[in-house]
């Protein structure tokens, strides 16, 4: 609880006074009364779901967060736009599919642009992330099809590594490629798309079968975890 103050602007020094005043509060309210609530969790969220690059809105139907973020100053909001979302007719859950989008981001396949896909399997020991070439199966299919594919898969895991929250040891599988060279630029490239993760993965190395070690720090519960079906 007195780190929990801490993290709110008290210091250790008056964290137990904080504390004590909270107590005194409590004594006042009904139960079920929110009497502390983290003032950096939302900035968590927003940092851990998403590269900040990668949107330029925040759009919101709780009045709470939007007053924090509307009056915020925190680094995460630099060049951001910050609404309310406030129509009766539709929610805003209903208006961008949220669920679907939720049965998406937990489900263990996921499309890529080129018609290859991921499979994520999460296990007791580790995640291991099975990239296929799906619709370029074709047998025409060579090096430079795989190469392209490989390349849009390690964009996809760098995204689903923040959105899923996946963390220990991720196996990725990437398409098998002859070339030493592609090999190299693959895993330069993988470990430039997740220089911005702030669980800072570690891409371990790439074996001759294509197999990729990834280490990332536990800070939450995984996506899976938290909405379990």
């Amino acid at each position: 609880m007195k780190q929990l103050l801490c993290k709110n602007g008290s210091t250790p020094e008056n964290a137990s006074e904080a504390l004590q005043n909270l107590l005194e509060q409590a004594d006042h309210k009904v139960y079920f009364t929110c009497l502390l609530k983290p003032s950096e969790a939302v900035y968590e969220v927003l940092e851990q779901m998403a590269d900040p690059s990668e949107y330029s809105e925040i759009l919101t139907d709780d009045p709470q967060i939007y007053r924090q973020l509307s009056e915020g100053d925190h680094p995460l909001l630099k060049q951001k736009s910050i609404r309310f979302y406030d129509d009766p007719a539709i929610s805003l859950r209903l208006l961008y599919s949220l669920e679907r989008g939720m049965e998406e981001a937990l489900d263990t396949r996921v499309w890529l642009k080129c018609g290859g896909y991921l499979v994520i399997e999460p296990t007791e020991a580790m995640t291991v992330i099975d990239v296929n070439s799906g619709k370029n199966e074709a047998k025409k299919a060579g090096e430079d099809t795989y190469y392209q594919v490989n390349l849009e898969a390690a964009e996809e895991v760098a995204r689903q590594l923040r959105l899923r929250n996946l963390s220990g040891i991720i196996i990725v599988d990437f398409i098998n490629m002859a070339e030493k060279e592609r090999q190299k630029e693959l895993l330069e490239t993988l470990k430039n798309l997740t220089a911005g993760d702030p669980q800072h993965p570690r891409i371990v190395d790439m074996t001759p079968l294509g197999l990729v070690e990834i280490t990332r720090k536990k800070s939450h519960p995984t996506l899976a975890e938290q909405f379990k079906r």
